[in-house]
């Protein structure tokens, strides 16, 4: 009796209960000739097992997804080696468990959690299993940036462009072409330093895992790796002596700069090795003596700079400033009698007048005696008057 109350069955499947004589089921009897009576009893301990499918569209599996351009129905199906099943139940998104009876439609653009499990008749229950899918309608979008130096379209050498993609789900990558080129991966900032200068044509395109194509994005734009012109004028007087150009401390210096597409933004100058300064308008030299070394460069609006830097700009010789006026002398030829108060010369007395320049040189000398009209010196001077003069 200790193991007959109850009574365990042993074996997963078919066990057998033996009663040593047949019985008349009508007659209460027991039959002969004597026989055995082997009542078959099934132990079903094993939960069932559901397994899902799709209807008419296998969808792509990625990271644990699956995902799909087009709406889906979700096939659900149980199996139960012993009784048999009962009833399988689903649920979508956490919502309250339904019973599945003929597929689930998965139609909008969204992502479905899809919780499922089995019962069979004799109320084992499957563990709970889960499946994500994604229903993804949309093309994904696409656009562009650029990082570094530009103006409007017109882009520097230094500039890179970025794109980023949108995608509601799954993005799976974004591919580009120059110029009508074969299309590559984009795998970060694209550097333009590569392409010649001119016009170029820029376009794009993403894709989502569900093969959603965005548009197609295009962006035109001119390469600009020109730096600007300077160009210095001297405005005022300059002679040339022996071969060498002078200039006196009135001229000003005039620069001016042209740039091939981009404009010019600022125009830089420095004499004589000091600092740098932007150039606003002429500016005279008188400030400096001798031989000049100007130096100066140019920035367009897209930052390409004469020469590539400053210690590489644009130098010019100046011509020789000249800021000393020539040494003047005169001396008496003839009598002469100098007191406190006056000089005295007779009437056969003349003056000579020298001058010397040690720079650009003597151009001439001229004169005027009281006030009157100034003559230039090509001889000595005499006075035909007496008195004081």
């Amino acid at each position: 009796s200790q193991y007959t109350n109850p009574m365990y069955l042993d074996t997963e499947g078919l066990n057998t209960v033996r009663s040593p004589h047949a019985v008349d089921t009508s007659t209460k009897e027991i039959v002969y000739p004597l026989q055995d009576i082997v009542f078959e009893v099934y132990a079903d301990s094993k939960p069932p097992v559901t397994s899902f499918s799709f209807k008419d569209f296998y969808p792509l599996m990625k990271d644990g997804k699956y995902i799909a351009n087009k709406p889906l129905v979700l096939q659900l199906e149980g199996r139960d080696e012993m009784s048999g099943i009962n009833q399988i139940y689903y649920s979508i998104n956490g919502t309250s468990f339904l019973k599945y009876i003929d597929g689930i439609n998965l139609s909008a653009d969204s992502v479905y959690l899809v919780k499922y499990y089995a019962t069979d008749n004799v109320g084992n229950v499957e563990d709970e299993h889960s499946i994500q899918v994604v229903i993804d309608l949309e093309r994904p979008t696409t656009y562009h940036f650029i990082e570094g130096d530009h103006v409007e379209n017109i882009v520097a050498p230094t500039a890179k462009i970025n794109l980023e993609a949108m995608d509601s789900y799954m993005l799976k990558e974004i591919k580009y072409s120059f110029d009508n080129k074969p299309f590559k991966t984009y795998k970060g900032s694209i550097p333009l330093n590569y392409l010649a200068q001119g016009d170029h044509v820029f376009r794009y395109v993403a894709v989502d895992e569900a093969g959603h194509i965005s548009d197609t994005g295009k962006y035109t734009f001119y390469l600009d790796n020109t730096p600007p012109v300077v160009i210095e004028e001297l405005l005022g007087k300059t002679i040339y002596v022996n071969g060498k150009e002078y200039s006196s401390g009135r001229s000003q210096l005039k620069l001016t700069s042209f740039d091939n597409k981009a404009g010019v933004k600022e125009v830089f100058y420095s004499i004589k090795g000091k600092d740098f300064q932007k150039y606003e308008k002429p500016f005279f030299l008188s400030t400096s003596k001798g031989n000049i070394k100007v130096e100066t460069y140019a920035v367009d609006n897209v930052n390409n700079q004469s020469k590539g830097d400053i210690e590489q700009s644009n130098k010019v010789v100046m011509p020789y400033i000249d800021l000393t006026g020539p040494a003047i002398e005169y001396k008496f030829d003839g009598p002469v009698v100098y007191t406190p108060r006056n000089t005295y010369i007779s009437k056969n007395t003349s003056i000579k007048i020298t001058a010397v320049d040690m720079e650009s040189g003597l151009e001439k000398i001229e004169y005027a005696i009281d006030s009157g009209n100034i003559y230039q010196v090509h001889d000595t001077i005499k006075f035909r008057d007496n008195g004081s003069h």
